[in-house]
């Protein structure tokens, strides 16, 4: 069973995730195959140094403009040939972060409009985090 903690307590974008992950010898070919697969981004993965530290850096591109409805997302999910386990992990990650937006929004999640959460970046980047998950040592 493979356990992390994640407390990022400044905040961390989906990109210092992704990036993280790798550092923890998650495959980033895979990771980037993925995300590009998912949506319609371009996905550069390289190192970057800062103040003598040295990180993972994951940049992402999107070539399209747009948001989505919850039922959109889920179904281009599972058009995507990805391991189940990223599948069904991204669906539960969509699922919390859709039940919250529409407490906050006062809809239901069927009726649910994504703005930030379904534009092609962040569809990118939690594909592209469930991926580093599942492919981590």
């Amino acid at each position: 069973m493979k356990i992390i903690l994640f407390d990022p307590f400044c905040g961390a974008s989906g990109d210092m995730t992704i990036g993280g992950l790798i550092d923890l010898g998650a495959d980033a070919r895979k990771i980037k195959e993925a995300m590009e697969l998912a949506a319609d981004v371009v996905v550069e993965i390289s190192r970057a140094t800062r103040k003598g530290i040295s990180a993972c850096s994951v940049e992402v591109s999107t070539k399209k403009e747009g948001s989505m409805t919850f039922t959109n997302i889920l179904d281009r999910i599972n058009t995507i040939d990805l391991p189940s386990v990223v599948i069904s992990n991204a669906i539960s990650v969509f699922k919390i972060l859709g039940k919250a937006e529409a407490k906050i929004h006062g809809t239901s999640l069927e009726k649910l409009h994504f703005h930030e959460l379904g534009q092609e970046d962040a569809i990118a980047d939690i594909i592209g985090a469930c991926t580093a998950f599942a492919t981590s040592g």
